[in-house]
């Protein structure tokens, strides 16, 4: 993988954890249905990737690939908790399906995270 795609990985994987740490609970403690989720995970993706995806770049020409191999892996185990990683996996799948194709997928993806393993944005 060459370091722009893992960037880009990183910052999907991350924005996907953000989603789940920070969105889901939050929109399911409030009772909305699975169909609205995907609307709402789906608007998430556009938010994250409009505002935060050019800083998310500038960012990561500070760190070394090997950090940031290890940045996306730490990001990984996290998602691979039970019912994260699959349920991110099955949103792709349905878009897939739906007909986005693979560019069009990233650049509907990825978000900023608060912790980027050295401090977010605001």
């Amino acid at each position: 993988m060459g370091r722009d795609d893992l960037i880009r990985r990183h910052f999907e994987a991350m924005r996907d954890l953000t989603w789940f740490e920070e969105l889901l609970r939050k929109f399911q403690k409030h009772g909305v249905n699975s169909e609205m989720l995907e609307n709402y995970r789906e608007a998430w993706n556009r938010h994250a990737e409009a505002r935060d995806w050019v800083w998310w770049q500038e960012e990561a020409k500070g760190d070394s690939t090997e950090r940031l191999q290890d940045m996306l892996m730490e990001c990984i185990d996290k998602l691979d908790a039970p019912g994260m990683l699959q349920w991110s996996e099955q949103a792709k799948l349905k878009r897939i399906l739906e007909g986005s194709n693979d560019q069009g997928d990233k650049r509907e993806n990825p978000t900023q995270a608060k912790d980027r393993s050295r401090g977010g944005r605001d």
